[in-house]
């Protein structure tokens, strides 16, 4: 069964050695810096190039003249508000 393993590589695991992909990386430093820095650069462009806009609405609701204060959200009453309390009163 091991010779199998041994002759047919495509169903061995494969390892990844970090080591060796940090040090890839590593050398690749200055190109990553430099991608990144573009990306900062034209990122920068765009969005001081965009003109800037802002767009509030309000609803305003007029002032009832009567004054009796009532609350402007109405809310109909519920059929548990017309039933008796089950909590026994505690005077």
């Amino acid at each position: 069964m091991s010779e199998e393993l041994q002759k047919n590589p495509s169903s061995q695991e494969e390892e990844i050695d970090l080591l060796e992909l940090a040090l890839k990386v590593w050398g690749e430093r200055k190109f990553i810096l430099k991608a990144c820095g573009y990306a900062v650069l034209i990122g920068l462009v765009i969005v001081f190039s965009i003109p800037r806009e802002y767009t509030a609405e309000a609803m305003i609701a007029p002032e009832l003249s009567d004054n009796k204060g009532t609350c402007l959200l109405y809310t109909s009453p519920s059929p548990r508000d017309r039933q008796k309390s089950r909590m026994p009163s505690s005077a």
